[in-house]
């Protein structure tokens, strides 16, 4: 069933990849210059009008959709395909669940007829994926089996292939791709354009791992996810664009605070500070810092040198996951 409903996209979305946008142009001109002939002008409109009547008396049940997928295809094969009819299309392809081709629908509305709201609308969209995808089911096999090894330049080096690009990311500028995969035993969510790619895995045991890659470097993070929220022990790293590692942050969150024991590692220095069952700090402050009105949360073993925020008070600062650049995971 989802082959028949495909038709369309192959033939008037992909095949006319080889025409030219001018062939937008090339309908409003068809009614200008070729209206010598009006016998023939009259059996096009007409024939086009039949078809528009035909797709008006259909209703929504698949058999329907299904035939109004036909009657579209018979649309753009005439050279009247409209920017409502990008708009209809994309419809019946979400009526029927094929979220799919209605993203690759609305990503051609965008070509012919740019707008931000095309932009918005198709980085709504999520496409769902499992193990019968084999092309992302063997890149998800991948992408898992490095991510738990802790290898932060194959994951990237994954990220920036060939196929990665093909099944995974978005080549429109300021469009993101989101795909969400089912796989045995975790759920993972990927939005992806030409800059930034984010990735979460959430696996049955409520383990989740977090991956952000972008010009600035990577962000890649574990801790556990349950009633909605994070809870249990964190350990994050950042890299730079060169895969350097800056600094390395461990702790327990509790409802997306870091409370208790918190530790940094930071040009070759680990800190450690204390946290209360609110996330307020409970090391000694430094009464210069104080002063100036700052907040001391860590030192490093000699407690000669420290970890501070400035313009905050102590308890209106905490660690949260925010404050770590770690994203509050939203099931799709």
């Amino acid at each position: 069933m989802k082959k028949n409903y495909k038709k369309i996209l192959n033939i008037c979305l992909v095949a006319t990849l080889s025409i030219s946008l001018t062939a937008c142009a090339s309908k409003e001109d068809s009614k200008d210059t070729v209206s010598t002939d009006s016998d023939a002008v009259v059996e096009i409109t007409e024939s086009e009008q039949t078809i528009r009547d035909e797709i008006n008396t259909l209703g929504e049940d698949e058999e329907s959709l299904l035939l109004k997928i036909d009657y579209y295809d018979k649309l753009w094969q005439m050279d009247v395909f409209t920017e409502e009819d990008f708009v209809a299309l994309s419809q019946v392809y979400e009526d029927l669940g094929d979220m799919e081709n209605m993203r690759e629908t609305l990503i051609r509305k965008h070509t012919y007829y740019p707008s931000e709201e095309n932009i918005s609308a198709i980085s709504d969209i999520v496409v769902t994926k499992d193990s019968t995808d084999e092309k992302v089911s063997s890149l998800m096999e991948e992408l898992c089996s490095y991510i738990k090894d802790d290898t932060e330049d194959t994951v990237k080096i994954l990220i920036e292939s060939d196929d990665w690009k093909q099944e995974m990311q978005e080549d429109l500028v300021g469009v993101k791709r989101k795909t969400k995969y089912i796989g045995d035993d975790y759920v993972a969510q990927i939005i992806s354009d030409v800059y930034i790619t984010e990735i979460f895995i959430l696996e049955n045991d409520g383990t989740i791992t977090y991956y952000k890659y972008s010009g600035a470097g990577v962000l890649w993070g574990h801790t556990n996810y349950d009633n909605l929220a994070y809870n249990g022990d964190y350990e994050l790293a950042y890299y730079d664009i060169d895969g350097n590692l800056i600094k390395k942050c461990r702790g327990n969150f509790t409802d997306n605070v870091s409370t208790g024991i918190f530790e940094m590692d930071y040009e070759g220095v680990t800190y450690s500070g204390e946290f209360d069952d609110k996330g307020i700090t409970v090391v000694s402050q430094n009464d210069d810092i104080a002063e100036s009105g700052g907040v001391v949360y860590a030192y490093d073993e000699s407690e000669r040198t420290y970890l501070y925020i400035e313009n905050m008070t102590k308890e209106n600062f905490v660690i949260d996951n925010t404050y770590l650049g770690l994203p509050l995971y939203e099931e799709w």
